[in-house]
């Protein structure tokens, strides 16, 4: 029974990985701007070494095929956009890619660090915690950020307009207690 249960997970987490890639839904529709498409919440993060693996796997597909086409491919999820965010990893020192669904809000890119409605917080949010100096891809343009947590009055304002690109935001801040931070990008300036 165990088994059975395994399995529907991975199968959840395939098709909501092939949602994130390739902007449709299992059932082979796409998702719809303002559409009310079931919610296709990826399952919360588990000691499942096979539903790990197959997430792992597909992230590394997404990045890889982002990378490769600009983001023509992988550029878009849930009719949201995405970007690949590079932190450099707190222990090893090499770089981490992972794509992320993020709003444009001015002069930075937001992302919401909710790591399906996890207890804990994502690692690239942990990442950027020990060094927020980053970078970013937005489709083809590649660039140097600066990473900062949104305090509570600028996280109020700007999770209307996260849950409005992506509603099932507000899904993951249901599984948990702790309050997903809100993370801003800023561009950084080069100095002359």
């Amino acid at each position: 029974m165990r088994q059975n249960k395994d399995l529907e997970h991975v199968r959840d987490s395939i098709f909501c990985q092939r949602a994130l890639v390739f902007g449709s839904r299992p059932d082979g529709g796409r998702v719809a701007a303002k559409s009310n498409y079931r919610t296709m919440a990826p399952p919360r993060p588990t000691d499942n070494k096979l539903l790990e693996y197959t997430f792992r796997f597909a992230v590394r597909v997404h990045v890889a095929l982002y990378g490769l086409t600009g983001g023509r491919i992988g550029g878009r999820s849930f009719n949201a956009p995405v970007l690949l965010l590079t932190t450099k990893g707190r222990k090893t020192g090499k770089p981490r890619t992972i794509p992320l669904i993020y709003l444009k809000q001015d002069h930075s890119y937001v992302l919401v660090a909710s790591f399906a409605g996890s207890e804990c917080h994502p690692i690239w949010y942990v990442n950027l915690q020990a060094d927020p100096h980053a970078t970013i891809q937005v489709m083809t343009r590649v660039m140097s950020v600066t990473a900062d947590t949104a305090d509570p009055a600028m996280r109020s304002k700007l999770w209307p307009k996260l849950v409005a690109v992506y509603p099932d935001s507000e899904v993951y801040q249901t599984r948990t207690d702790r309050e997903i931070p809100v993370v801003l990008l800023k561009l950084q300036t080069k100095a002359h």
